[in-house]
């Protein structure tokens, strides 16, 4: 092919490098924002997960509760483990870790999927359950704890370790203060504690 100016070969084998490498850019551009969405979302998790259990945590239970819940009503269960101090200082944190790792399963393998499990702090779990109409699920989730128990061994022997909650539950609807239910259901379960005989 005869060209009218020399330069036209070399003009055209650069316009086609450039045009490819625009469209490797692109390309890498596309993969580090899909990249970078999966990392927001990996942060967001972490931040809204507890570390140990891998259920919600604190801000996880909040933030949800806001977005899923907080027009519908249903119902707060605040969840307090009985002794687990004796366990951590009897059989050591490991066995403490399992015993609140035990609770976290039973509880979210009872739930239903658009219930929310959350551990709020130590031993504290709450459960939100959706729904005013739905009966109080309080004494299902204390059943959870008549069977729930960890296998350690300790001094050489297989022990098997009771796991024991206290609970209080507080209906909720819409347009009630999450906060003041919240403690209002905190406080039953401290009420349930103290007719145990047992403190905080």
């Amino acid at each position: 092919m005869n060209y009218p100016n020399k330069d036209m070969p070399r003009l055209s084998t650069d316009v086609v490098a450039n045009t490819l490498d625009l469209h490797q850019q692109i390309a890498n551009l596309k993969q580090a924002l899909a990249q970078s969405r999966v990392d927001l979302r990996n942060t967001i998790k972490q931040a809204n997960t507890d570390e140990l259990t891998g259920i919600f945590n604190r801000k996880g239970m909040i933030d949800a509760f806001s977005k899923t819940m907080d027009q519908k009503g249903g119902e707060i269960i605040f969840i307090d483990l009985d002794k687990f101090k004796p366990i951590n200082d009897t059989f050591g944190h490991e066995a403490g870790d399992k015993a609140l790792k035990a609770v976290a399963n039973a509880l979210s393998r009872h739930c239903r999927d658009n219930d929310i499990v959350a551990r709020i702090g130590g031993d504290e779990f709450v459960v939100i359950i959706e729904g005013t109409k739905a009966k109080s699920r309080a004494i299902d989730i204390q059943n959870i704890f008549n069977a729930l128990s960890i296998e350690r061994a300790h001094n050489g022997t297989d022990v098997s370790i009771k796991i024991n909650a206290s609970i209080g539950a507080e209906p909720f609807k819409n347009g009630d203060n999450f906060d003041q239910k919240k403690a209002a259901a905190d406080q039953k379960m401290y009420d349930a504690k103290k007719a145990k005989g047992l403190n905080r």
